[in-house]
């Protein structure tokens, strides 16, 4: 190993106080241009960072991350619930445009509609007409209710989850959502 690159590989420990030139080192330094550069360099790399203060706090990062982490959920849940409500107004407007009629057309009474009188009647059981459906064929009415999706069996939507319910893992995952 040549001298040069022996001071080289030494610089570091000797910048850090961990070591010291030997006199021959020393004259050396002060004789080749090349390592006297380096030193240069491994001085200047040595006072990178100062005046910077410590790293963030983990616990404040995680704190911010987690209130992010509600305030989008609570964000999401009044969406849907917009959502919900215009859906709501739509039909409502949907079933009084279609529901006038055109004129001279005869309109069945209230009394002759159908009501389900029984209580174990569901809302499946139900027949509600469509007038909209009638010119669909078969297949199209086939892909019409593969894209439906299907009711939720379990659970209600109207139910947030806390970060209680989260493991380690999932914590994990919300967290690095964040530093990416």
């Amino acid at each position: 190993m040549t001298d040069c690159a022996r001071l080289s590989d030494r610089m570091p420990d000797v910048a850090l106080g961990r070591s010291q030139w030997t006199p021959e080192e020393a004259d050396h330094l002060a004789a080749c241009a090349g390592c006297q550069q380096d030193w240069k360099l491994v001085g200047l790399a040595g006072t990178l960072g100062e005046g910077l203060g410590a790293g963030p706090d983990p616990a404040s990062v995680a704190r911010v991350a987690l209130q992010r982490v509600a305030l989008e959920r609570h964000r999401a849940s009044q969406r849907r619930w917009s959502l919900t409500g215009l859906a709501a107004a739509a039909s409502i407007g949907l079933a009084v445009w279609y529901g006038r009629g055109q004129p001279g057309q005869n309109l069945p009474s209230p009394a002759a509609i159908p009501v389900a009188t029984a209580p174990s009647a569901r809302v499946t059981d139900l027949a509600i007409p469509l007038p909209e459906l009638d010119q669909l064929q078969e297949p199209e009415l086939d892909s019409l209710l593969q894209t439906i999706s299907p009711p939720l069996t379990s659970g209600s939507t109207l139910e947030e989850p806390s970060m209680g319910d989260l493991d380690d893992h999932e914590l994990e995952e919300v967290l690095s959502t964040w530093e990416g």
